[in-house]
């Protein structure tokens, strides 16, 4: 497949052409439609193709190379994205850390805590059962006060009823069953799929709504295997981040 047929450009959108080449590219390669190590086209040849100016194609590409989805090599960009089933990206780290890894400054806020019933809908995708009290914790993680990453935490009172007590806005979810449950969570069935943001979760990370992101959905676990909790994770379009559940 060639790759100028994948790139979808709207000239009447805010965000401009050399986003959305970069973001045309990106879900390509996260949605293995494009291989490891295809090689990019000259930057110039490519430009001309898609009727752009040069720099919104090496915009496109630099972003894509400082985001480690495709290096240089003989004066060619090809895709060097490698995705390990026990690794987002090439560091394995609580989402804290990961701020912490480029350089800024971590910090989060509860942006909404709602309690719900589980419906079947629900239960299909998160295991949880009928009927269920569920804890929905919406967190926002900003990184030197810029927001990063939206996570939305789904907990069961049923298992946990003391769970809403114990959790405060300073605490980190994970943390609470570490230190109150005695858990350790381990993590499966992480699946990871580029989407288009909704205009709410646009907005919490001040991106233009559709932007393309990573969705990363984790069901949660105990040490003993037993199914706890779930979770569903969104970033930045140009944040680079790893996230890794077991504490």
């Amino acid at each position: 497949m060639k790759l100028e047929s994948l790139i979808k450009l709207d000239r009447r959108k805010n965000s401009s052409l050399g986003m959305q080449i970069f973001n045309s590219i990106f879900n390509a390669i996260v949605t293995k439609q494009l291989p490891n190590y295809y090689p990019l086209p000259n930057e110039q040849e490519f430009a001309k193709l898609l009727n752009v100016d040069l720099k919104e194609i090496q915009y496109a590409y630099k972003l894509l190379s400082l985001n480690h989805y495709v290096r240089k090599y003989n004066k060619q960009y090809i895709i060097s994205y490698i995705e390990d089933t026990n690794n987002l990206f090439s560091k394995l780290e609580t989402l804290k850390e990961s701020i912490i890894y480029n350089g800024h400054t971590p910090s989060h806020q509860v942006i909404e805590s709602k309690v719900f019933k589980a419906d079947n809908a629900f239960c299909d995708k998160t295991r949880f059962s009928h009927n269920e009290n569920i804890l929905n914790l919406r967190i926002l993680y900003l990184s030197n006060g810029s927001p990063v990453i939206v996570v939305d935490e789904f907990i069961s009172l049923d298992k946990f009823p003391d769970f809403k007590s114990y959790f405060d806005k300073c605490n980190i979810i994970y943390e609470v069953f570490r230190q109150k449950y005695h858990l350790t969570l381990g993590h499966a069935d992480r699946m990871i799929k580029s989407v288009q943001m909704d205009a709410h979760i646009a907005a919490l990370l001040k991106e233009n709504k559709h932007t393309t992101t990573f969705l990363v959905q984790s069901h949660l676990f105990d040490n003993l295997n037993n199914f706890i909790g779930y979770a569903e994770l969104y970033t930045t379009s140009h944040y680079k981040f790893s996230k890794e559940i077991t504490l």
